[in-house]
């Protein structure tokens, strides 16, 4: 009997990998197939909170545009803006870095990075309800560079059960700089069965900035719509 039961525990635990491992599979195949696609528009907020008193002391709202130029590189353009009347440093200096950020598509995705960089994933084994789909969890310890910098983010990545696709995922820096506190992100994604289009539709960064006598939460949140497919450099853009 104890035999039997040790037969049927190994049996469930390997078919439980294996179909594991099929989610994993199938959602780095999503992600191979487009890698390629840009969004032809940001909407990009920032949020600057006081921790102690809850005040917001800047806040902001831009719209970019990604587009190709005549030499057919990708360009960030301001289409909307709409922030306060005194500029906050850091706001500025965060839209700046995003108006310089280089859109054009690279292999650097969570599944397309080289064999020594790929992330490591475990089965959490547990599901969640996202956005009406059923989804397993899997841990994950990512190395990527945000903003130049090279970082290590842990967290879960949720995938769809039924499409293989990735549905969300959170995560929390390792490590970070001096005077900063947590890194939070969140990112929530798309996938079409019918047409196999994926991608991210929005990423939301909570960052923790411990300043002398103010500590602050930076909150940054972008959305992403009216994807294109670089390759084929035409703007026909996605729904």
């Amino acid at each position: 009997m104890k035999f039997l039961l040790t037969v049927v525990i190994a049996t469930i635990l390997i078919s439980t990998s294996q179909a594991d491992m099929c989610l994993i599979d199938r959602a780095r195949e999503v992600e191979k197939a487009n890698w390629r696609l840009v969004p032809g528009e940001t909407l990009y907020k920032i949020k600057i909170i006081v921790n102690r008193t809850e005040e917001i002391v800047y806040e902001s709202e831009v719209i970019i545009a990604h587009k190709l130029d005549d030499q057919g590189k990708i360009v960030n353009e301001v289409i909307k803006k709409d922030v306060q009347e005194e500029e906050s440093r850091i706001g500025q200096e965060r839209l700046e870095a995003i108006l310089n950020r280089d859109m054009t598509p690279k292999k650097e995705g969570f599944f397309l990075t080289g064999e020594e960089d790929n992330p490591i994933i475990k089965p959490l084994q547990e599901t969640a309800e996202i956005e009406g789909k059923t989804c397993s969890g899997f841990e994950f310890v990512y190395t990527t560079k945000l903003d130049g910098k090279e970082m290590t983010f842990e967290g879960v990545l949720w995938i769809d059960e039924k499409t293989g696709a990735p549905a969300f995922s959170s995560s929390k820096a390792v490590k970070t700089p001096m005077f900063v506190g947590d890194i939070k992100v969140e990112q929530t994604f798309f996938y079409d069965p019918k047409t196999e289009i994926g991608y991210i539709t929005k990423l939301r960064t909570l960052t923790d900035i411990n300043i002398p006598l103010r500590n602050m939460t930076m909150e940054i949140t972008e959305k992403y719509s009216k994807y294109w497919n670089y390759e084929e450099k035409s703007e026909s853009y996605t729904e």
